[in-house]
């Protein structure tokens, strides 16, 4: 495939956005990295002054739609995006960089080969495996679920219900065109309606294998394994001592979400470090560095 796009997705933490960005920039620094900030409007300006000059370009979702429903419809965002912008730069895939991920090794090392049609997505299975302890299709929001679901098999037929966990997104522009001549509605939830749209086109989901995902509600196959953690829907961060041990390990991760902390940009800083080894050899998460190893991070 050809070199994938950055959709670079920000809305809070600026000075945290301005690492991933430059982090972004050290390791792809031929690849186009657009900007999309979701964020209040107030903030638009702020968020475009401390970017833009690092981005290919910027645009700002214009309406001003609560914080909740931008979190439930990722993919309407994305959506508005194409329509507004998108359409008119040069991409055939974008990488959808959240600001609170962590990529630290090349696009181009880590994502599989994609087609036109191939849609790149964590976590990708039937909503039927799921659904038993899948809070998005089940309680309250069942109604909200069943109104997809209805709506979908109108426009498609018997497509079966897909899921997925929204972190790893490599999206063709034939999504985006799907998207715009759908006029999809914000009914339901981006984790089953944009894999679930994909497969009613008759996109082809990809679901790589080195983007191990969980989420807090998925009882599939009990706790999380040690990569699994790594891209995960919970509201707990990970941690910096967890991605230094990652990045001791030959086959670590390279990926990490939701990582709210900065990193430094310095390639081989890790290595460099005293507190390498102390960090490296701590069981992830499980041991605390002492306060001389702490000062040394700062």
């Amino acid at each position: 495939m050809s070199r994938p796009a950055v959709l670079f997705w920000v809305y809070r933490d600026l000075l945290v956005c301005r690492n991933r960005l430059d982090l972004l920039r050290r390791d792809n620094p031929d690849t186009a990295i657009f900007g999309l900030y979701g964020g209040p409007a107030a903030e638009a300006d702020r968020f475009r002054d401390v970017l833009a000059p690092q981005l290919d370009d910027f645009w700002a979702f214009p309406d001003s739609e609560s914080s909740k429903w931008k979190w439930l419809n990722g993919d309407l965002m994305l959506a508005a995006w194409y329509e507004a912008r998108g359409r008119d730069l040069a991409w055939e895939h974008v990488f959808v960089a959240q600001w609170d991920m962590l990529v630290l090794r090349p696009l181009d090392e880590l994502l599989p080969d994609l087609g036109d049609r191939d849609v790149l997505l964590s976590g990708v299975q039937p909503v039927a495996a799921v659904q038993p302890h899948w809070v998005w299709a089940k309680g309250g929001h069942a109604p909200t679920y069943t109104a997809f679901v209805e709506w979908a098999q109108t426009r498609f037929g018997a497509v079966e219900p897909q899921a997925c966990l929204f972190v790893i997104a490599c999206l063709p522009r034939a999504l985006f065109e799907a998207y715009r001549e759908l006029g999809v509605p914000a009914t339901g939830y981006v984790e089953y309606r944009l894999p679930t749209i994909a497969k009613g086109v008759g996109l082809n989901l990809v679901d790589d294998p080195r983007f191990g995902s969980w989420s807090p509600a998925d009882g599939r196959a009990g706790p999380a394994n040690r990569r699994d953690r790594f891209l995960n829907g919970s509201r707990h961060p990970i941690l910096l001592p967890t991605v230094l041990a990652e990045l001791a390990r030959s086959d670590g991760a390279r990926v990490f979400h939701p990582y709210h902390g900065l990193f430094p940009l310095s390639p081989g800083w890790a290595a460099r470090s005293p507190a390498w080894a102390a960090i490296a050899s701590a069981r992830a998460g499980r041991k605390a560095v002492s306060a001389r190893t702490a000062k040394l991070l700062r």
